[in-house]
């Protein structure tokens, strides 16, 4: 796998994870994974 990748999902889990921690607000699934296939695909 792409390093490059790799490295920008580490950083978007690293977000979310921090995210998780600060706020009530949660997501599907659903939302979580299409705005990550959206990031990844460009």
């Amino acid at each position: 796998m792409d390093k490059k990748l790799v490295d920008q999902v580490e950083m978007a889990l690293d977000v979310a994870d921090n995210q998780a921690k600060t706020t009530s607000e949660r997501l599907t699934h659903s939302q979580v994974f299409s705005k990550l296939r959206e990031t990844v695909r460009g």
